[in-house]
């Protein structure tokens, strides 16, 4: 299975987790110091940044005939390589998060993050895929 794109899931995953950990363990303190409510507040906010980040980021992976489509709250879905319409830049991106969007003919998109490679790399390396025979 070859990767499409940068991010982790697991580590997605586990950045959340810790991000959750972190929260409560400022609440119990701010119980008895009201004066860790504020390093509270701070965080949540700074948390609350990333995690809506994390949450619109779907991962991609290529098998052998579909594409794998992976989100860190759902199950993987499969789709068909034929149903491959086209990659652009997202319209609403985050500056220097190189995301891009990727549609399929079904009318569903999703929005991957692109790590280190270019549209151009990406594009390529998906129409390989999607022109090669099964």
């Amino acid at each position: 299975m070859d990767r499409i794109g940068g991010g982790n899931r697991s580590f997605d995953r586990v950045k959340l987790l810790l991000d959750f950990i972190i929260i409560l363990f400022f609440l119990v303190l701010s119980i008895f110091n009201i004066n860790w409510i504020y390093f509270l507040l701070i965080y949540i906010v700074v948390t609350a940044f990333h995690f809506l980040l994390i949450v619109r980021r779907h991962y991609f992976s290529i098998e052998v005939d579909c594409f794998v489509v992976e989100h860190v709250f759902k199950k993987e879905l499969l789709i068909k390589k034929s149903l491959y319409k086209s990659i652009s830049s997202s319209l609403i991106s985050i500056p220097f998060t190189n995301e891009f969007r990727i549609h399929f003919n079904d009318g569903r998109d999703f929005i991957f993050l692109g790590g280190v490679s270019k549209k151009g790399d990406l594009e390529f390396l998906i129409k390989r895929f999607v022109e090669s025979p099964s």
